[in-house]
């Protein structure tokens, strides 16, 4: 990267790909100092029509059903979960992912 970066040496981009045996994308997010993982915006937590408490009120139903050997079909999930969105005065259904 040094050799690189160094503007006397002619190292061009494609030569340092050759080099280092990697994709020019990591090299250039290298010399950009860009962070390897980048995290997607809260937007999509904001989005959820239910909380984390509702979520986990929601899995242990699925766990009971599953304890007591009971049929679960996803229809029941998404009437059960729609019924904790109406409890806080949400009327919107829920829509899949």
């Amino acid at each position: 990267m040094k050799a690189y970066k160094n503007p006397t040496s002619g190292l061009l981009l494609r030569a340092a790909v050759s080099l280092y045996h990697c994709s020019k994308d990591s090299i250039t997010n290298h010399l950009n100092d860009t962070p390897k993982h980048e995290y997607t915006s809260d937007i999509y937590i904001e989005q959820q029509k239910l909380s984390p408490t509702e979520e986990k009120a929601l899995v242990d139903h699925i766990i009971d059903y599953y304890k007591l050997i009971l049929p679960l079909d996803i229809e029941l999930l998404y009437y059960y979960a729609n019924e904790l969105c109406r409890a806080k005065g949400d009327n919107e259904l829920v829509g899949k992912n």
